[in-house]
This record gives C-alpha cells, sequence and structure tokens, in this order.
C-alpha cells in the first residue's frame, strides 16, 4: 500500500528520506527552509490545539499543556520536534485513546496540506509527521 498526496505524487515508505533532504541544504536561522520548518511547527501545533480543543474544551487544554510541561518536562512548542515524547505523554495522559488523538491531528494536518491520508501497515506515527516534514521542506 502507497501513500498517496492530492498532488498526486506517489511515495513509499523509502521513497523520502529526510536526511539527505536536510544533508542537502544549509539550515540557518533566517533560511527559507528554517523559516518553512517554523511554519510546519506552527501549522502541526494549530491541529494539535483544535483537536484537543473540540475533544476536551479549551480550559481542559491548558491545564493538560501545563502539565505536560511540569510533569514531562515538554513544552507545548516543543512538540513538532518531539513527536515520541509527544506521542509518550498522550498515552500517560489518555491511555489507549491517545493513539486516537494522534491520528485525529494526523489526518487534521494532512487535510489543511491538501494532502490525503492513506494509511500504510509499515508506517508509524512519527513516519507521517516526518514524512509532512521532508515533503514541506522538499517544495522549497
Amino acid at each position: 500500500m502507497a501513500l498517496y498526496f492530492a498532488s498526486t505524487t506517489r511515495l513509499s515508505s523509502g521513497a523520502i528520506r529526510l536526511e539527505k533532504i536536510l544533508a542537502a541544504s544549509a539550515i540557518t536561522e533566517d533560511s527559507p527552509t528554517h523559516m518553512r520548518s517554523k511554519a510546519f511547527d506552527a501549522m502541526f501545533l494549530e491541529c494539535l490545539d483544535e483537536v484537543l480543543t473540540e475533544l476536551l474544551g479549551a480550559k481542559v487544554v491548558r491545564t493538560v499543556y501545563e502539565t505536560w510541561f511540569r510533569s514531562l518536562s515538554l513544552a507545548r512548542n516543543d512538540i513538532p520536534m518531539h513527536q515520541d515524547r509527544f506521542l509518550a505523554a498522550l498515552e500517560v495522559t489518555f491511555g489507549k485513546a491517545g493513539n486516537t488523538i494522534a491520528k485525529a491531528v494526523l489526518r487534521r494536518a494532512f487535510t489543511k496540506l491538501g494532502w490525503k491520508l492513506e494509511e500504510m501497515s509499515d508506517f508509524t506515527y512519527p513516519n507521517y509527521v516526518e514524512l509532512m516534514r521532508a515533503r514541506i521542506l522538499e517544495r522549497i
């Protein structure tokens, strides 16, 4: 099974290597790549906020972020770059429902990017997030 984007580009699990993309571009704070990465982070956090707010309400979401920061040293703004810690925080906080929340955030992000999400058996949540980031960086 392959992952298709709305742009009709077909990607397989081995087709994109984030390391090659990052190694090929000099990323400084004022480079287009860095700015595009920051835009991705902002979009991802917006999707996360929207999904959590729809499920829990704004006050509870603030409490969740504060708890993650105090208990797990995971600041809200660090979540896009620390997906493994984010998934662990979801699991600690919501149990098995954390996976459902992660998928909802992923679906929201793909929708905002205009891409169609098709699940692949050999892809995990972090793979999809890195695939999105790499695909956005590739557009520069």
